[in-house]
C-alpha cells in the first residue's frame, strides 16, 4: 500500500473557488453529495459570468443553489438500480445536468474528456465535477481517515490490493458519489478533489490522487466529468420545471 506526500498540485484557482474551498460543506451522513457539488459549481459559474458581464443580477449562495437542488431533486426520490422503484418516479443525475437550462440559466453542462477538463481547471479556473463509483470513493474515504494529516495522496495500489480493509464487497456493488476537481499538476498528474465531509476531513475536506487512473483502475470503474459553464450567446428557455414541489 503506497503512501506519499506531495506538494500543491500546480493550478492557480481564482478567487471565487479559493473561497469555496476554504469552506467545504459537509453533507454528514446524507445521500446528497450531487447537491454539495453542483452547488459549489453553478455558483461558480454565476459568478464567473457576473464578473466577466458586469451582470447586476445577484448570484445566490452556494447553501441557496443547495437547497434549491435538494428540493428539485430530493435524495429519497434517486433512481437506483434493483432497489424496488420504477425509474419513472424517480430522477437520475443526467436529469439535473439536462435541466441545468432551466433551473440556472444561461448556464450549460457537458461530458468532457480527461484531457478537456483539466485545461477547464488550469486556463478557465473552473472546478469539473467528477462521478466515481462508489466503491472507488469507500475506498479512498477510509484509506483518508486510517491515514489523517495533509498532503497524503492515494495511488494505484490502493485500489489494486483487494485484500485491504478500506472497502467491503457491499460497497463496491451499487451507487456513485459526486466530487469537485479543484487542483491539477501537469508535470506529475496528480489531482486534487474537494469532498462535501466538512473541513475535518482529508486535508481541509480534500484528497489527492497521484492520477486520475486511480478512479478508472478496475476494469469495471467508470468516472463522469461534468463541466457546467455559462453560454456565450444563451437562448430563451421557458422551465420545464415542475410546479408542484419536489419530485415525486
Amino acid at each position: 500500500m503506497s503512501l506519499t506526500t506531495t506538494t500543491t498540485s500546480t493550478c492557480t484557482l481564482a478567487p471565487v473557488l479559493l473561497s469555496i474551498e476554504s469552506t467545504p460543506s459537509n453533507q454528514k451522513s446524507t445521500p446528497t453529495c450531487y447537491a454539495h457539488a453542483l452547488a459549489a459549481q453553478v455558483h461558480m459559474a454565476l459568478k464567473t459570468r457576473k464578473q466577466r458581464q458586469a451582470d447586476q443580477v445577484p448570484v445566490p449562495s452556494v447553501a441557496e443553489i443547495r437547497e434549491r437542488l435538494l428540493a428539485e431533486y430530493p435524495p429519497q426520490f434517486q433512481w437506483v438500480k434493483n432497489q424496488g422503484r420504477s425509474e419513472s418516479d424517480c430522477w437520475k443525475f443526467d436529469d439535473i445536468l439536462n435541466d441545468m437550462p432551466y433551473l440556472y440559466p444561461p448556464l450549460l453542462s457537458r461530458t468532457v474528456e480527461e484531457t478537456r477538463a483539466c485545461k477547464i481547471l488550469l486556463k478557465e479556473k473552473r472546478p469539473v465535477l467528477v462521478k466515481i463509483d462508489r466503491g472507488e470513493a469507500k475506498f479512498i474515504e477510509r484509506y483518508i481517515r486510517m491515514h489523517p494529516g495533509p498532503r497524503v495522496v492515494a495511488t494505484q495500489a490502493l485500489l489494486f490490493d483487494r485484500d485491504t480493509k478500506y472497502c467491503s464487497e457491499a460497497d463496491m456493488k451499487v451507487g456513485w458519489h459526486a466530487v469537485l476537481l479543484t487542483g491539477y499538476d501537469p508535470a506529475t498528474g496528480m489531482c486534487t478533489f474537494l469532498n462535501s465531509y466538512g473541513s475535518n476531513w482529508g486535508d481541509n475536506g480534500h484528497f489527492r490522487i497521484e492520477n486520475m487512473a486511480v478512479l478508472t483502475g478496475r476494469p469495471e470503474a467508470r468516472i463522469q466529468l461534468v463541466d457546467i459553464y455559462a453560454a456565450e450567446e444563451p437562448k430563451i428557455l421557458y422551465s420545464k420545471i415542475h410546479l408542484g414541489g419536489p419530485r415525486r
